[in-house]
């Protein structure tokens, strides 16, 4: 078995854990492709996911990448009493 057939065949196992209400993070690989061309046929025959950008966007490229460039502050006050 060729290496890209090995990869779609472990995009077609990952798909066997995804159920009905997961959020799922979806990257830019040639297995998560396999994984997104799959999943997008089970999407269309009324699978409930959501879907999320995963990384920082298209193999280090500027898609994806504005919410990460804005400082986020969280408040933490009172953890060290």
């Amino acid at each position: 078995m060729n290496v890209d057939k090995q990869k779609k065949a472990a995009a077609l196992a990952m798909l066997d854990y995804v159920k009905a209400g997961m959020k799922i993070g979806l990257g830019t690989s040639s297995t998560a492709n396999h994984f997104t061309r799959t999943l997008a046929a089970k999407l269309k025959d009324g699978l409930d996911v959501q879907c999320v950008e995963s990384g920082l966007g298209r193999e280090g490229s500027h898609h994806g990448v504005e919410e990460y460039l804005e400082m986020k502050y969280l408040p933490m006050g009172g953890l060290g009493k």
